[in-house]
């Protein structure tokens, strides 16, 4: 199993993004750092929905996919917006291509 990892600095918190990859498929992502997460146990779900995105997608589709991800659910994340959680989960897939 490989590890994908990116931390990110947010103008108010610090990303991280681990991404469990076998193969072609992504097995678990976690996202965890020093950021607000409103509601809090949303969270996994984002974990979920980075995992349903996977490992294709260019930065823009993963930014619409994150942002409209956190309209439906509600979540509020001060002074760190879903832009930059899709830039952190972005620069874990970029290892794949090095």
């Amino acid at each position: 199993m490989k590890v994908l990892k990116s931390l990110y600095k947010a103008p108010k918190g610090l990303i991280r993004i681990k991404i469990f990859v076998e193969g072609e498929r992504v097995k678990e992502v976690r996202v965890t750092g020093d950021f607000f997460f409103y509601p809090e146990e949303k969270i996994s779900l984002l974990e979920r929905h980075l995992k349903k995105i996977g490992l294709k997608g260019d930065l823009k589709s993963i930014e619409r996919s994150i942002h409209d991800f956190f309209i439906k659910e509600k979540i509020e994340t001060p002074n760190v917006d879903p832009t930059h959680f899709a830039e952190a989960f972005y620069l874990a897939l970029k290892q794949l291509k090095q």
